[in-house]
C-alpha cells in the first residue's frame, strides 16, 4: 500500500469519527442537513464544549495511529537508504515481541546520536595495518586474525550466498625473501596442484599479479571437483612492501565468467600502502 493511500484512508477515517462524535458526543442531538452534516448554529454552549473535547480526543488517537503507520511505512520503503539511526536489526535470534519484515525487526523509532548526520562510507576494511580491501555490500566478510573470509550474496536474494567463497591471508615477509612470479608458479602453485588430476592440471590458467605497476606475484585458475559436482578454483600469492598476501577462492559450478569477474573485482580492491593490486584474467 502506498503512503498516499495510507494517508487518504486515515483522512477518511478521521472525518468519519469527527462526524460521529458530533452526533453522539453532545447532550442533545443536533439538527443535521440532508447530507448528515451538523448545523452548528443549533448547538448550545455546553454541547459545543463537549463536542470539541470529544473531537480533540478522537483526533489525538487518530494522529497517533497516523504517525505510527507513517514511521513504519518510511522504514519499509527506505530500508536500503543510508540513515543516521539504527532502525532494524537481524531477527535470526530474536526473542522479543517486535514486528519483523524479511528477518529484520522493525522499531517504531530509530536510534541515533543527537545532531549527527549521514557520512559517505569509504567501504574499506583494514585486514592488517596498511593492507585494505573494499569488497562492497554484496560480500559477507569475517575477520579471522590476519585473514578475511568472504562469501558472496546472490543477486536474487538478500540473505543467501551464491556459492562463491574465499579467504585472503596477509603475513609479513622480509623483502630479501621475495619470490619471482616464475618461482611462485614452479615452487609453490605447481607443487600444490599435484593433488589434482593430470587433466585438471592441463587446464590451469596462469596470470601475473601486479602491485604498484610491477610484477609481484602469480595467480592460477583451474577446474576442480567438489564432492561429485563441478567446481572452479582460483588461488594466488604476491608480496609487496614487507607484506605477503595469499588467497584462495572457489565456487561450485563450471567456470562462470560472471563469478570470475566478481572475484577479480574484489581482489583488485586490495591496496597495500596505498598501492593498488592489479589482477587480470
Amino acid at each position: 500500500m502506498k503512503f498516499r493511500s495510507i494517508k487518504k484512508m486515515l483522512s477518511v477515517g478521521l472525518a468519519s469519527v469527527l462526524i460521529a462524535s458530533m452526533l453522539t458526543g453532545c447532550g442533545s442531538k443536533p439538527t443535521v442537513d440532508e447530507a448528515g452534516n451538523p448545523i452548528y448554529e443549533n448547538y448550545s454552549h455546553d454541547d459545543l464544549v463537549a463536542a470539541v473535547e470529544n473531537l480533540q480526543s478522537n483526533y489525538n488517537t487518530l494522529q497517533s495511529q497516523y504517525d505510527e503507520l507513517s514511521t513504519l511505512y518510511e522504514q519499509l520503503t527506505t530500508s536500503d537508504t543510508p540513515k543516521t539511526t539504527i532502525s532494524m536489526i537481524d531477527a535470526a535470534t530474536n526473542k522479543y515481541s517486535f514486528n519483523s519484515i524479511d528477518s529484520n525487526i522493525v522499531f517504531k523509532n530509530g536510534l541515533g546520536y543527537p545532531g549527527s548526520s549521514t557520512i559517505s562510507p569509504s567501504g574499506n576494511i583494514e585486514i592488517v595495518k596498511n593492507v585494505d580491501i573494499n569488497p562492497g555490500s554484496n560480500w559477507i566478510c569475517r575477520m579471522n586474525g590476519s585473514s578475511i573470509e568472504l562469501q558472496h550474496i546472490g543477486s536474487d536474494t538478500e540473505h543467501s550466498t551464491d556459492g562463491i567463497s574465499g579467504t585472503i591471508l596477509v603475513n609479513k615477509i622480509d623483502d630479501a625473501l621475495k619470490q619471482s612470479a616464475a618461482d611462485i608458479r614452479n615452487k609453490v602453485i605447481d607443487t600444490y596442484f599435484q593433488q589434482l588430476t593430470p587433466d585438471q592440471m592441463n587446464q590451469a590458467v596462469y596470470t601475473e599479479i601486479f602491485v604498484g605497476g610491477q610484477t609481484n606475484g602469480m595467480q592460477a585458475k583451474v577446474p576442480i571437483r567438489i564432492d561429485q559436482d563441478a567446481g572452479y578454483l582460483r588461488l594466488g600469492m604476491f608480496a609487496f612492501g614487507g607484506y605477503a598476501v595469499t588467497y584462495v577462492f572457489v565456487y561450485r559450478s563450471n567456470q562462470d565468467p560472471v563469478k570470475d569477474e566478481l572475484i577479480q573485482t574484489v581482489l583488485n580492491s586490495i591496496t597495500i600502502s596505498n598501492q593498488a593490486v592489479n589482477i587480470t584474467d
